[in-house]
């Protein structure tokens, strides 16, 4: 596994645009957005608009959704990596958005069956230093009161 902390620098300045309003200077962090939106609908569990993409509700015709499973990359291409238990995984639930700073819970995915589990294990992600956002299709995770934060 890659350590990821050492690509923190490589697109800080990409992901980020500065506008000068009213002698205000505004960052908007398109990928903090997104994330906050995700943690949004999952929390919502809202509707379908019939496409699988990161704005995307989490209902499929009859069936709710509670899960938006996203995995995140660097700048330098590299995908953001954590440890469930000794299962390699880049794929998270977003658990909840403290300033720029990502909870996120791990999912792992079994290449057999195409299933997801839910783990009951946590990272915190910096996301300015991401510089990209895949989001897979919506899923349904059993809440998770007891997620160990790292």
């Amino acid at each position: 596994m890659m350590n990821n902390f050492n690509l923190c620098n490589s697109c800080n300045a990409r992901t980020q645009e500065t506008r000068t309003t009213k002698n205000t200077s505004l960052t908007n962090n398109y990928i903090i957005e997104t994330v906050r939106n995700i943690d949004r609908m999952q929390k919502e569990v809202s509707k379908e608009t019939g496409c699988t993409g990161c704005n995307d509700l989490l209902i499929s015709q009859t069936t709710f959704f509670n899960t938006k499973p996203v995995i995140f990359r660097f700048g330098n291409g590299e995908t953001f990596t954590a440890l469930a238990g000794t299962v390699e995984t880049n794929i998270f639930r977003i658990q909840e958005l403290k300033g720029s700073v990502a909870i996120l819970r791990l999912l792992t995915l079994d290449d057999t069956t195409g299933e997801y589990t839910c783990t009951n294990n946590t990272v915190l992600l910096d996301l300015n230093c991401v510089c990209s956002l895949q989001c897979l299709a919506p899923i349904n995770c059993p809440c998770c009161a007891n997620a160990a934060t790292v």
